[in-house]
């Protein structure tokens, strides 16, 4: 008997075939469980914005972290990194009164909560031919988003050198001013000045911010985490 006949004689006709063919791209509902099964894909085979859960073991990512997504710590994991250099020396004279040196400014990247870190590099140098080359150094911090600083003020904050010959000096220095965290609760700007004052008014005084462009120039690094 043909193989006509015989599907003819079951009752199964060409209509019931082609709808137990395969599809070439077929849609899936519900859960499908390959448990205990290695499934291997070509490269770019899976696509989509509904992959979620799990963990992923070994891998390298290439693309764009978003800012919802945490890290093995959320509430320290590194989102934003940015710094700023002061490309211009500033040389100050006989200041007597807390003067700007330098502004920076940064814009928080997460729109909600998050904790904004700064570190100040400073570069530079006082003198005078008197026996105080003491300056005092604060950081400014402001912004509507977050609660106004002002970080070092007062006898706490001086540095340099004082001579009890009264000869006359200069005190070079290089160092780093840690800016105390603030949070941020929008993404307003925040802006940081550098100030200085003498310690002692006199017009044989210098201070010096080294801003010229190279690697040892004023700057700072901001840090955001969630």
């Amino acid at each position: 008997m043909s193989r006509a006949r015989d599907l003819a004689s079951s009752g199964v006709t060409s209509t019931v075939l082609s709808a137990k063919a395969p599809l070439a791209s077929p849609d899936f509902t519900g859960t499908v469980d390959l448990t205990g099964t290695t499934v291997n894909l070509d490269n770019d085979q899976i696509s989509g914005d509904k992959v979620s859960g799990g963990t992923i073991g070994a891998g390298t990512f290439n693309g764009t972290l978003g800012t919802s997504a945490s890290g093995g710590n959320s509430t320290e994991f590194v989102r934003n990194v940015d710094v700023q250099a002061m490309t211009t020396s500033v040389n100050t004279i006989n200041t007597s009164a807390m003067t700007d040196v330098a502004t920076f400014t940064y814009t928080p990247k997460i729109s909600g909560t998050s904790k904004v870190y700064a570190d100040l590099f400073v570069h530079g140098f006082t003198g005078a031919n008197r026996q105080d080359t003491r300056i005092i150094a604060q950081v400014e911090v402001t912004g509507s988003g977050i609660t106004n600083r002002s970080f070092n003020s007062g006898e706490a904050s001086v540095f340099g050198m004082y001579d009890y010959g009264a000869s006359g000096m200069q005190a070079r220095f290089a160092t780093t001013i840690l800016v105390p965290r603030v949070t941020s609760t929008d993404t307003q700007v925040i802006t940081y000045k550098l100030k200085v004052q003498m310690s002692v008014a006199a017009s044989s005084y210098e201070i010096f911010f080294s801003g010229d462009a190279n690697e040892d120039q004023t700057h700072i690094r901001f840090m955001e985490c969630a």
